[in-house]
């Protein structure tokens, strides 16, 4: 299933981007973004992690607001950030002569500095739906 998304819990301040499309990855020359066809939201650590813990690979997040504790359980402390955005019709996927437009999310680590741009560039595609920025936490 393309483009699944759950929300887990109302206003879940933690996501995880999961099925993530390596093959595609390569084939499109995707660079330092990563493409994913599925993403869930938490709204507790220990539940996002766990599930992101089933699903390798998966990327998790965490919405603001952002403590102190945060900080140490960061991925990477040089590109803390984490923009993901949702693309309605990007790629499509053919069978038998019918067409569908798939949903998938493309996601790319960031620089506290570079946050506002990233998330430009990204939502420049007229493709784009939504957007999720969080800090990029480690999964164990």
């Amino acid at each position: 299933m393309y483009g699944e998304y759950r929300e887990n819990a109302q206003g879940g301040e933690y996501f995880v981007l999961f099925k993530r499309d390596v093959k595609a990855e390569r084939w499109k020359s995707y660079g330092e973004m990563r493409l994913y066809d599925a993403l869930c939201t938490f709204g507790d650590l220990s539940s996002a992690r766990n599930f992101a813990m089933r699903e390798m690979p998966a990327q998790l997040g965490k919405r603001a607001p952002y403590s102190d504790a945060d900080r140490a359980l960061l991925h990477d402390e040089t590109r803390p950030y984490l923009v993901a955005v949702k693309h309605c019709g990007k790629f499509s996927s053919s069978c038998m002569g019918e067409t569908e437009r798939l949903t998938t999310y493309d996601a790319r680590r960031c620089s506290a500095g570079d946050v506002e741009s990233t998330m430009e560039s990204m939502l420049a595609e007229s493709t784009t739906s939504k957007a999720f920025v969080g800090l990029e936490l480690k999964l164990f």
